[in-house]
């Protein structure tokens, strides 16, 4: 009989024997999943279901998920009917695309700062490596995008973009695009239609009914030639009502149709004759009497070359006002037909011409001599004209009422020229310039100059009087520096006086740290740069400490009223008192 130790050893070294083997093995190469599902956990958080979903359908489903990245900013740019929208695949600092990704969601609304909802939500984009949709739209909108992965985990917004549509314009739209097919109903009304846009070949046949013609809209104009056949015209519905005065032209009347037996007495009248419809030939010889003729009825141009001679015109029957300007020149002139006799008493004088313009030339740059033209005060004037096409004003020189001479130049577009007036009948000497803020007036005084500048509103001005003394400007001269205060950079501090009595002080110096309030900067060694009283200015120093500069009458320059520890480089380049 086997022992039984000796069989459950053996059982053990077979099973140690075929372990190795097992372990090696694929343990669910030929399993299944019946009406089940498997669970993928991460630090005891259900991640996914691999199976049979909880409606029933199989599939491989990512729950709880990580939240994805922000995508970049799209950009937004207009389209006709809406905004288009593009996302290049990125994402927000470089983020890779995760691999849950589903898809990005577009969301767009009217309000800036706006927060993605359901309601703002427009479209997608369905793929990591980016896409173009188009948001519709009428108005201009702010545009932002949200990923979404396969979980339903949605990441923040990204920074959003604004842009509106592109205007519908005659040259987007393709000729002939638009048919009755794409019209509305009553979508075409008098406002939406381009002057002389319907013609022949945009209107369909028979499309014009009576109910579609407004009051009075067909005139002659309107009316193609033969347009209006027996046809189309209602019986007894042309009177002598709806022939408008000049309608029946010799085009319109069959030849010969007009006779003596047709017309009554009177019934030809100015009303009834269309432009040019009377020539030569319609005439019969002496029908033109004086009493048929309306008053300014006989013209230039309805006159036949060489058809008025001495015999036609009575005597005395050409006067001035019957003469248009300038239509008698040299060559309508016979030799010796201008005698004195011709002339009115004093219209030439001796070398003047009186009561008259001269000028250069008709149109273009011209010098134009004119006794009072209204444009400037009615005073004597020669007007230039530069000729340039913006000009809408000419320039001139003008003596106005006080005896001044004015130079003013040409007026371009809608700007005001500067002008110079030079003397007056109380003061020859003095000289205005004036432009569209400041005026400047130099003035001879006894012993000198005087020069006055100020706004032209009035609010401020100043006076330079000189007497007899040169403008000259005097040198610069070097501070002398105190406690420690030394120059800085490429701008020595330096002084000097200038022309208008005024004193200047310029350049950077450095004060050493722990400067006092009140400290010497330095002094200025010109008396004659001196100030008569205490002038302040602000410091404009490296520290944030705010502070004053004292300027004395002494020549001391101090530093006080600082908020603060001083130190650092000081600025003087605003410094500027007068010394008087």
């Amino acid at each position: 009989m086997p022992n039984p130790l000796d069989e459950l050893a053996a059982r053990i070294a077979a099973l140690e024997v075929a372990l190795p083997e097992l372990s090696r093995a694929s343990r669910l190469s030929h399993s299944s999943i019946d009406d089940g599902a498997l669970t993928v956990t991460a630090a005891g958080r259900l991640r996914a279901i691999i199976g049979q979903q909880p409606d029933g359908t199989t599939a491989i489903t990512a729950v709880n998920g990580p939240v994805p990245p922000v995508p970049t900013a799209p950009t937004a740019t207009p389209t006709l009917g809406g905004v288009r929208v593009t996302w290049d695949g990125t994402f927000a600092v470089g983020a890779p695309s995760p691999l849950d990704l589903a898809r990005v969601e577009v969301h767009a609304s009217t309000t800036s700062g706006f927060v993605p909802s359901p309601a703002t939500l427009v479209t997608t984009i369905d793929t990591p490596q980016g896409g173009i949709v188009t948001v519709p739209t009428s108005v201009p909108v702010w545009v932002t995008l949200a990923a979404r992965t396969t979980s339903g985990k949605a990441s923040g917004p990204s920074a959003a973009v604004t842009s509106g549509p592109a205007p519908v314009v005659a040259q987007q739209v393709l000729a002939g695009i638009v048919g009755e097919l794409q019209l509305a109903a009553s979508a075409v009304t008098a406002a939406k239609i381009a002057a002389a846009a319907i013609d022949g070949r945009a209107i369909a046949d028979a499309a014009v009914t009576a109910t579609k013609i407004g009051q009075a809209a067909v005139t002659a104009g309107k009316i193609a030639q033969d347009a209006v056949t027996t046809g189309t015209v209602a019986v007894d519905a042309i009177t002598a009502r709806e022939i408008a005065a000049g309608s029946i032209t010799a085009a319109e009347l069959a030849a010969g149709s007009v006779t003596t037996a047709a017309l009554t007495a009177g019934a030809v009248t100015a009303g009834q004759l269309a432009a040019g419809a009377v020539t030569t030939e319609k005439l019969a010889a002496g029908a033109v009497a004086a009493g048929k003729l309306a008053a300014d009825s006989v013209t230039a141009g309805t006159i036949a070359a060489g058809t008025v001679t001495g015999r036609e015109i009575k005597a005395q029957a050409i006067t001035a006002d019957k003469i248009a300007v300038n239509s008698i020149t040299a060559t309508q002139l016979a030799a010796g037909a201008v005698t004195a006799t011709a002339l009115s008493a004093g219209a030439i004088d001796g070398m003047e011409i009186t009561g008259t313009t001269v000028q250069t030339a008709r149109t273009g740059a011209r010098v134009k001599i004119s006794p009072a033209p209204a444009l400037f005060g009615n005073r004597p004037t020669v007007l230039m004209y530069a000729g340039l096409g913006n000009e809408t004003e000419p320039g001139g020189l003008i003596l106005n009422t006080l005896g001044s001479l004015v130079i003013k130049p040409p007026k371009f577009g809608s700007g005001t020229p500067s002008s110079l007036t030079i003397g007056s009948a109380s003061d020859q000497n003095d000289i205005s310039l004036r432009t569209p803020r400041m005026s400047v007036l130099l003035s001879e005084l006894f012993d000198g100059v005087s020069i006055n500048v100020a706004s032209v509103d009035g609010s401020r001005s100043q006076s330079y009087d000189f007497g007899d003394r040169e403008l000259s400007v005097g040198e610069w001269q070097d501070l002398v520096f105190a406690d420690g205060v030394r120059n800085f950079g490429w701008r020595p501090v330096q002084y000097r006086r200038m022309p208008d009595g005024t004193c200047v002080l310029r350049g950077l110096a450095i004060i050493p740290g722990g400067f006092p309030n009140g400290g010497l900067i330095g002094t200025i060694a010109d008396a004659a740069c001196r100030p008569s009283v205490i002038e302040v200015f602000r410091a404009d120093n490296e520290s944030t400490a705010r502070a004053n500069i004292f300027v004395n009458p002494d020549g001391r320059i101090q530093i006080k009223n600082a908020t603060g520890a001083l130190g650092g480089w000081i600025s003087f380049g605003h410094t500027r008192w007068f010394t008087d």
